[in-house]
């Protein structure tokens, strides 16, 4: 059967842009899509699924929620996500989810505000944002976290800047709730399925080199078991500038003006709770805040998420968002999860809890990690232009997505696989043929 639309060449890492492939090709698209995880360092797949679980927004479409469910490693709370303050839990999918929010001041408008904005309209989204504008903190402490939670941009905790309530997605903290076991298996599994829709994948690639003619990619140097070069109509680069620097520097100097040097990264510790009725009632994933008026970043806040691997685990993952500068420090690193362990031994000390490993970063180097999978940058780092114009390349990374995790792909992916459908139907048919020569 002869082709119906143009080639894209996609170059993947941790199985970001499997979605946005398999919703192409289903477009019509004759897709290509170049694995390079084995090129970003030490990373494991604990690592790049990360902290934040999967909230089933209502504004995705059917066929993104099958790829997340497609590995069959995706576990539900029942009663959702939880956020477990100085006062007690508040699960936010529970019969009482209400009353408790409510005890703590946040009233039924910012409960709706939370549940519906990102179905609203742009001009929705800015008039309850100016509704919300003159509350105090306590009054909309809760819409804030929603702001806050997967954000790839750093946003002040008390001080009163509304500009986050202008921003165009929130975590949906009011929504399904499920976390996906990591396995090594997990990203082969993915990519079978990708294959499955009809996705030529390449394993373990490199991408040594690209072409560029006048404002245009012609194609990239593909290394693997079968090498060579690559032509293709629209490119997606799938790497970060970090990751890219690290991964391919001669790439990296032809796309990139910069590099985006994250303020805060999202690091995992691990740690031991007792076998105890207390750990057994544990959410499978929770929020832990000490004061909800300090900042939210260090022991303060942190994200704790239950090892599913095996249904006894006595086993957690913490996830804290420490100072990017600080990541290799040990000593650092040491001292932030200690009095994260001493909070929690406060709370509930039957739980015993005791650390096991500190981050990755803390026996490793800058060599041996590519970029950070879950960074956090100041607002002015990345208004700033990073990446040289080019009229078939696009980027999709968490510098790019409007917030962190699978929720910010979706969005990203959807404004490209747009771009890519708008300029396939605005071609003549004349020039389609020409394209389809290719």
């Amino acid at each position: 059967m002869s082709k119906s639309f143009a080639r894209v060449l996609i170059v993947s890492a941790y199985g970001r842009e499997h979605w946005l492939a398999v919703q192409l090709v289903r477009l019509g698209f004759d897709v290509q899509l170049i694995e390079v995880t084995h090129k970003l360092g030490k990373w494991t797949p604990s690592h790049y699924e990360g902290p934040f679980g999967i909230f089933i927004s209502p504004v995705w479409t059917a066929s993104y929620i099958d790829r997340l469910f497609q590995e069959r490693i995706t576990h539900e709370a029942p009663n959702g996500f939880s956020i477990w303050l100085k006062d007690g839990p508040i699960e936010l999918r529970s019969p009482v989810t209400t009353y408790r929010l409510e005890q703590l001041n946040q009233k039924e408008k910012i409960l709706k505000y939370v549940h519906n904005h990102d179905g609203y309209s742009d001009s929705q989204k800015k008039d309850t944002a100016n509704r919300l504008e003159n509350l105090s903190f306590n009054e909309k402490w809760f819409a804030k976290l929603a702001h806050y939670l997967m954000a790839n941009k750093t946003i002040p905790t008390i001080v009163e800047n509304e500009n986050y309530l202008n921003r165009e997605l929130i975590c949906p903290l009011l929504d399904a709730f499920f976390l996906r076991r990591p396995q090594e298996s997990a990203l082969e599994s993915s990519l079978q399925w990708c294959e499955s829709q009809g996705v030529v994948v390449v394993r373990n690639g490199e991408v040594p080199d690209l072409a560029i003619h006048g404002s245009e990619v012609e194609g990239f140097e593909v290394q693997s078991a079968k090498s060579g070069f690559v032509r293709a109509h629209q490119f997606i680069w799938g790497l970060s500038s970090l990751e890219t620097q690290y991964a391919f520097p001669k790439v990296f100097h032809k796309i990139f003006k910069d590099t985006a040097v994250p303020d805060y990264s999202w690091q995992k510790f691990k740690v031991k709770l007792a076998d105890t009725p207390e750990q057994k009632v544990l959410p499978i994933s929770f929020l832990m805040i000490e004061n909800l008026e300090f900042p939210w970043v260090h022991e303060n806040f942190a994200i704790v998420n239950k090892n599913l691997t095996d249904q006894n685990s006595d086993e957690f993952d913490v996830w804290i968002l420490i100072p990017f500068s600080q990541r290799f420090q040990t000593k650092y690193l040491e001292n932030t999860i200690q009095k994260f362990l001493n909070q929690l031994f406060e709370r509930a000390p039957r739980l015993k809890p005791k650390l096991i490993s500190l981050p990755i970063e803390a026996a490793s180097t800058s060599q041996d990690l590519g970029g950070i999978p879950f960074p956090v940058y100041d607002e002015n780092v990345l208004s700033k232009t990073l990446t040289k114009n080019f009229s078939n390349l696009h980027f999709d990374n968490p510098e790019t997505w409007p917030l962190l995790s699978w929720h910010g792909s979706y969005f990203g992916q959807s404004q490209i696989i747009d771009h890519i459908s708008k300029w396939w139907s605005n071609l003549t048919p004349l020039r389609k043929e020409k394209e389809l020569e290719l």
